[in-house]
């Protein structure tokens, strides 16, 4: 080989590797800060409107708590899938059963970030309840798994040639002109669903509980820990991004769920990539200039005299309407083979986004799934502490209570923060359930182990009191005597 192209080649092969390392320094450094800080406005608009702003130090357990929480997933995802690639799992094992494996991995890594992350940062999680948890029937093995919907799959296709001879033999009665041609058509169906039956041997009911045992060698037999089917349906109040990682801490490594995202987590660095492989749902929601332009109704009040009654088109109203069809229909896809076929249990906030300052009503995705599917909703209650952010935790376990008092000033919360879950007995659902009483019985169950904020009363502000006062001397003036 010519020694210029050999260079040519290094060269060009070293100037591709430093530009990959660059891009994905920069992804990863970029994406995490930018994400975190994201993080903290956001949050700081939730605790502002409850009138419990984040101090300099609560801005910075935010940032620091997404930065270990993108940090540890990223790490975590890049070693599953380098212990897939560099054990060749890829050409031993099917594709299929590997994802599930690798689904496993992903879900104890989670686990494991959500305990580091709000151990070190935030406090404890004290878990109410965990009886109400439905149990796990036991250890299922994915490569039986995957023969059983093989023979599944065959029996269906068995069916289909049936009645595909009954409906020729009807053919037959009704012309009896082509009796010669309809003779060897039956005899050729006749022969393969013969050659169908010797070989495969399908005759017996297959019970889903204990499938058929699997041929297969040792290396491709991956076991899972399965609820009984249905699987259950938790559901739980948003108020925080803590939310996430104290639900973790109600569930077992072997007690594997899916979440139901938003599809733009699918981009951050090391949340995605854990997300992914968890094979959690991840729909996609609607901007708000997509919600207005789909309802023609939307701020009507405000257009003018004369245009409102005119009528819309009908193409925004269709195009927003088939697209929310299409997220309906991939999220109640994913959702029904989990819960109904996989035995995987699906974790919705109901509530569609987080909020403090008000209890919001839920939608009805997860009600759905549960009617489709009837399977036992499972309420679970976050209370997180007011000012959680602003503790001198985790100072306060190596810092004198004096230079905390100087920094911190006097704050109740000098302690470890508890959050407090409380999982509440399982709700039966029929395909018969009235859905809006299910509702109102799930808001019922999960607020009533939460406390309304909106009813706390704080002491009003020196600048308050002296309106109020002024307020008073405007409404009641002073009086005068009258001198007799």
């Amino acid at each position: 080989m010519d020694p210029s192209t050999t260079t040519t080649t290094t060269t060009l092969l070293g100037t591709v590797w430093t530009v990959s390392r660059w891009a994905l320094g920069l992804w990863l450094v970029g994406g995490i800060s930018v994400a975190s800080l994201v993080a903290a406005h956001q949050e700081g608009k939730i605790w502002k409107a409850i009138d419990a702003k984040l101090t300099w130090w609560g801005w910075s357990k935010v940032v620091w708590f997404n930065v270990f929480w993108c940090g540890c997933c990223f790490l975590g995802s890049t070693a599953i899938v380098a212990r897939y690639i560099f054990t060749l799992q890829f050409v031993t094992t099917p594709y299929r059963l590997a994802r599930i494996q690798m689904a496993d991995q992903a879900h104890y890594v989670s686990w494991w970030t959500a305990h580091f992350c709000l151990t070190v940062l935030i406090g404890t999680v004290r878990v109410q309840g965990l009886e109400h948890l439905p149990p796990l029937v036991g250890i299922v093995n994915e490569a039986d798994e995957e023969a059983r919907e093989q023979q599944q799959q065959q029996q269906q296709q068995q069916q289909q040639q049936q009645q595909q001879q009954q409906q020729q033999q009807q053919q037959q009665q009704s012309s009896p002109s082509n009796k010669e041609q309809n003779q060897q058509q039956q005899q050729q169906h006749y022969d393969h669903h013969h050659q169908n039956n010797n070989s495969n041997n399908n005759n017996t009911t297959i019970d889903p509980n204990h499938p058929p045992p699997n041929n297969n060698d040792n290396n491709t037999n991956i076991l899972r820990h399965r609820h009984q089917l249905p699987a259950p349906v938790y559901i739980a109040n948003h108020a925080s991004q803590l939310d996430v990682a104290v639900v973790y801490h109600a569930m077992s490594p072997t007690r594997r769920f899916q979440w139901v995202a938003k599809q733009s987590i699918a981009y951050l660095p090391g949340v995605g990539q854990i997300a992914i492989l968890a094979q959690n749902i991840l729909i996609q929601r609607r901007s708000r200039s997509s919600r207005s332009s789909g309802d023609p109704t939307r701020h009507q009040t405000n257009r003018p005299k004369d245009q409102t009654n005119r009528p819309t088109t009908s193409t925004t109203t269709t195009s927003s309407s088939s697209s929310t069809s299409a997220r309906h229909e991939h999220l109640f896809a994913q959702s029904n083979r989990s819960v109904s076929q996989q035995g995987i249990p699906v974790l919705f906030f109901p509530q569609g986004t987080r909020w403090m300052a008000q209890r919001l009503p839920f939608k009805d995705g997860a009600f759905i799934v549960a009617q489709t599917n009837q399977s036992p909703m499972v309420p679970m209650s976050i209370d997180i502490p007011v000012g959680i952010w602003n503790s001198p935790h985790p100072l306060s376990l190596v810092l004198p209570r004096w230079l905390l008092q100087h920094w911190f000033g006097k704050t109740t919360m000098d302690t470890k923060p508890v959050i407090t879950l409380t999982v509440h007995p399982p709700i039966p659902v029929t395909a018969d359930s009235n859905r809006q009483a299910l509702k109102e019985q799930c808001q019922a169950v999960i607020y009533q182990a939460v406390p309304n904020i909106l009813k706390v009363e704080r002491p009003p502000l020196e600048e308050e009191e002296e309106e109020e006062e002024d307020q008073h001397k405007e409404d009641n003036p002073p009086t005068t005597k009258k001198t007799e």
